[in-house]
């Protein structure tokens, strides 16, 4: 069944479908603020429209409910150790029925956490108007010093339809949470068995993951190329536990870590290299006035009874087929 019915006739997260048709064009900001509709689609707000126009909602008869079903369901009065714990243990019953979580609101008292909240990760909605105003204030910015170039926002599609699913957790003392509310009904279908695998919960660097990527990166393998190597190894992409941008996340994390000090990490584990070969491992380095590694020449033990023996010195480029 379909109805055309004026906006401001529902509440929040009551209706399952909306679809915008036409408006009148005039004051469409403020009638979709006082609507309450949890979404629409910005591209529509344009003066070029016919002055009879007029706005058509489409609603659906019922709205459905989806309740999961685990064997690590949480239940009213169910006590936990932390936070952590809790969340933990709700993490692993969104990941084994296809949904996300995150962390909410929280009160405190006297520096104690005495309630905490997590939710559905499609609950609440996408605040457009706060984004419209950043925007716009990026426009302003561009325009007003052309000379700096304006700050790029990742443009992104929000999932939240207002999904009521929580978990609530009040203080039971001695450092315990209790589960005092519980609700397990979403508006929303779940991650089908082949998409759960993409779900955050469901993802993870493990060390076996991060080993490999470390040495075959010794080799100038890329994340990307790591990942399909070892998806061939392990025999599907789910087997994996993380996804190619999981990889190159990390790589790219290792290198921020890293930062500036590479140079002084590789002299550093020569160093040690030498101490612990009885001096036999040789290695010399120059700088230049910024401090910065120009030269390095390092030989070991096999290097250096060849070169008494041949007498011949092999000069290799490290950079070569690397640089662009």
């Amino acid at each position: 069944m379909e109805s055309q019915l004026p906006i401001g006739v529902f509440d929040p997260g009551t209706v399952t479908h909306v679809e915008i048709k036409f408006y009148d064009g005039e004051n469409w900001e403020d009638s979709y603020d006082a609507s309450g509709v949890a979404s629409f689609n910005g591209s529509l707000a344009s003066n070029n429209v016919d002055d009879d126009a007029s706005c058509e909602l489409r609603v659906d008869d019922e709205i459905e409910d989806w309740v999961p079903d685990s064997p690590i369901k949480p239940y009213v009065g169910q006590i936990f150790t932390s936070i952590d714990a809790a969340f933990d243990y709700y993490s692993k019953h969104a990941s084994f029925c296809g949904f996300q979580v995150r962390r909410s609101t929280q009160r405190s008292r006297n520096g104690v956490v005495v309630s905490k909240y997590f939710v559905c990760s499609k609950a609440g909605s996408r605040d457009i108007s706060s984004s419209s105003r950043e925007d716009d204030a990026s426009e302003s910015s561009r325009i007003s010093d052309k000379n700096v170039e304006p700050v790029k926002r990742r443009k992104t599609v929000s999932g939240k339809c207002h999904c009521s699913a929580k978990l609530a957790l009040k203080f039971a003392g001695s450092e315990s949470y209790e589960v005092s509310s519980f609700i397990d009904k979403h508006n929303h279908p779940f991650a089908t068995d082949s998409e759960k695998q993409f779900l955050r919960g469901n993802r993870a660097m493990s060390a076996m993951n991060c080993n490999f990527v470390f040495d075959v990166a010794s080799s100038n393998t890329g994340p990307y190329r790591a990942h399909g190597i070892l998806k061939e190894l392990c025999g599907s992409y789910s087997a994996i536990g993380a996804t190619a941008v999981d990889f190159k996340n990390w790589m790219r994390d290792i290198k921020v870590f890293i930062g500036k000090h590479d140079s002084d990490m590789i002299l550093q584990k020569f160093e040690d290299k030498r101490e612990t070969s009885d001096n036999s491992f040789f290695y010399e380095y120059q700088t230049n006035s910024e401090g910065h590694l120009t030269r390095l020449f390092w030989a070991d033990i096999e290097g250096r009874k060849s070169y008494d023996v041949f007498g011949d010195v092999v000069s290799f480029d490290a950079t070569y087929r690397t640089n662009k």
